[in-house]
């Protein structure tokens, strides 16, 4: 397929690429940053523009969006929400118009309210699946609940297949040294119930949502199946959440907070690049 990468400068995007790739697909990376690797073909755009979009989508067959402010805090709050939501809305678009029938947007857990919410607010239960309402209160994780409401929109109205992957945090550290770091304080990743994923598993998720047949729009959660934490999670969970009373999985002892099985299910899914398998001590 000839797949359309928006963001495909960035850390996430490089390693889509090279994933695609090496799947034989033809990639076209759009970014406002010079591909750093020197990746071609490679534009570099302004996604608010969408003359350029439509031009970039003409023949595609899928497009797999990455591009963001990817957490709050890194530009204001209106910049972070209404750019992120301008250039989703642009995207499936251009998409639309030039008949591009398979999409990949990347969310985030921070749909579900919880990662960058700040009010310590407890989840309904764990391990947390896509059927959790969202409560976000933050502009990133709202742009997200709106960037798949927007998805909802396109597939309703067009022969449309879209897959929304909420990635937890994402490890870009092949030595896992940051991970075995944060291990001394899990009261740190605590708001992400101690989920993450390895970029390069990432990035088979976005090829599995390029390539799987779907119906729709379908949300996947995609995340490593243990947790960034030696400790048992329910140990975790009551001291960190003792409220939560609802605790669905005991094993492995270490499970993550976020739960993916109908990612595993659905799309093939397996995460392949966990911290047990690199970190010895």
């Amino acid at each position: 397929m000839k797949i359309v990468v928006t963001g495909g400068s960035g850390l996430l995007g490089r390693q889509v690429i090279t994933e695609l790739c090496g799947k034989g697909h033809e990639v076209l990376s759009l970014d406002r940053k010079p591909h750093p690797d020197g990746f071609r073909p490679s534009w570099t755009v302004d996604l608010k523009d969408s003359g350029s979009l439509h031009e970039a989508c003409a023949g595609a067959q899928a497009v797999v969006h990455l591009a963001a402010h990817i957490a709050p805090n890194l530009a204001s709050d209106c910049v972070t929400f209404n750019e992120n939501v301008n250039l989703t809305y642009n995207v499936f678009k251009a998409a639309s118009d030039m008949g591009v029938r398979r999409v990949v947007f990347a969310s985030s857990i921070a749909a579900y309210g919880f990662l960058y919410g700040g009010r310590g607010d407890a989840p309904d239960y764990l391990p947390i699946d896509e059927n959790h309402p969202c409560r976000p209160t933050d502009p990133y994780g709202l742009s997200k609940v709106v960037g798949e409401t927007i998805a909802d929109s396109f597939a309703l109205r067009d022969p449309m297949t879209v897959a929304s992957l909420r990635f937890p945090g994402i490890n870009y550290d092949p030595s896992y040294e940051r991970i075995k770091r944060i291990m001394n304080d899990p009261g740190y990743r605590r708001t992400g119930f101690w989920s993450y994923v390895d970029v390069r598993d990432a990035a088979t998720a976005c090829r599995l949502g390029v390539e799987i047949a779907l119906t729709g729009h379908r949300i996947f959660n995609a995340a490593a199946p243990t947790s960034n934490m030696r400790e048992p999670t329910e140990e975790l969970i009551r001291r960190f959440f003792p409220g939560v009373k609802d605790i669905r999985r005991s094993r492995p002892p270490n499970w993550s907070g976020v739960d993916s099985s109908r990612a595993e299910k659905e799309l093939g899914f397996r995460a392949e690049h966990a911290w047990e398998r690199y970190l010895t001590e």
